[in-house]
């Protein structure tokens, strides 16, 4: 959305190792799609798993790689867990700060876990960060743009789904703007605010008042069967997918009022399988990689979602 596929960067095999001594290059707007770490300063790459010459997460960001002179983002999307979780730390220990101490304009990121897919249709944390892009590169001011892709995050979900899920309502709840929601990064395809609203509340959010879902009974247990094919499915995502901590929940859903007559939705899930892995990094005492997999009673997997 924001520029050509060569200026795209992919960790490994670009790692903090390879930026220049004046830090990351000159761009209008950022965009980083790696993980994050609540008790660490960086952002890190996962390996593909037909790679074998790289770390399973090298580090991909540091602060000290974000520096001023001009070189700064205007507008910092990060989709990494707990990218925009900035209580009790300096710009030294937050990506984040440090963004905006260099002259980002604006940084939207999560305060918790974010979560994305594995493959197409986008889902999550991708599929907000497209419609910000969208948005913003309409000439939306900045605080508009992050309303107006929540917006069309809970419509496009509600399409799909018929309901919201866990992930969705997380991602709704943990993305947030550091900045001036009023400042146009675009500003010669500026566009006029809604009539009788500002940047930041310009409209009335679309109808997500959330009406109970009844919920099936929980599942005694799912045959191992279709463990091991969501294990399968997931395993070029989450490295030691088969040495995961597997557990078993009912999904929390909510339906959309007014239902949505012309919505595509699947058949709702009657399971979440939830794979926790636990990796070791350098000056990190642990972290857990998280999948969530909704299955049906037939065992079809209709949703895939994985931790930044």
């Amino acid at each position: 959305m924001i520029g050509a596929k060569s200026a795209l960067h992919a960790s490994p095999p670009i790692t903090a190792s390879h930026w220049r001594p004046d830090g990351i290059g000159p761009a209008s707007y950022g965009y980083f799609n790696l993980h994050g770490l609540d008790n660490a300063p960086y952002w890190y790459g996962q390996r593909d798993p037909g790679e074998s010459i790289y770390p399973d997460f090298p580090v991909a960001l540091r602060p000290e790689d974000v520096v001023n002179s001009g070189r700064a983002p205007r507008v910092v999307f990060s989709a990494a867990c707990y990218g925009a979780s900035v209580a009790g730390k300096s710009a030294r220990e937050s990506l984040a700060l440090r963004f905006l101490e260099c002259g980002t304009l604006g940084f939207v990121g999560a305060t918790a876990i974010a979560y994305g897919g594995v493959s197409r249709p986008l889902v999550g944390a991708d599929l907000l960060a497209r419609h910000f892009w969208e948005r913003l590169s309409a000439g939306y001011a900045q605080g508009y743009a992050l309303r107006e892709a929540k917006r069309r995050f809970v419509q496009e979900m509600q399409y799909r789904q018929g309901y919201l899920d866990t992930e969705d309502y997380k991602t709704l709840i943990s993305f947030v703007l550091y900045g001036d929601p009023t400042v146009y990064p675009e500003p010669a395809r500026r566009k006029p605010m809604p009539k009788g609203g500002a940047a930041g509340a310009a409209t009335a959010p679309p109808d997500v008042t959330l009406a109970g879902r009844p919920e099936p009974a929980p599942p005694d247990t799912l045959s191992n069967e279709v463990v091991q094919q969501v294990k399968g499915l997931i395993a070029p995502f989450l490295p030691g997918v088969h040495e995961a901590e597997v557990t078993l929940s009912v999904p929390k859903l909510a339906k959309q009022c007014p239902t949505d007559k012309q919505s595509k939705a699947r058949p709702a899930p009657s399971a979440i399988l939830t794979l926790r892995k636990e990796h070791h990094l350098d000056g990190v005492p642990s972290w857990q990689q998280i999948a969530r997999v909704a299955v049906t009673d037939s065992g079809q997997v209709v949703k895939m979602t994985v931790s930044k």
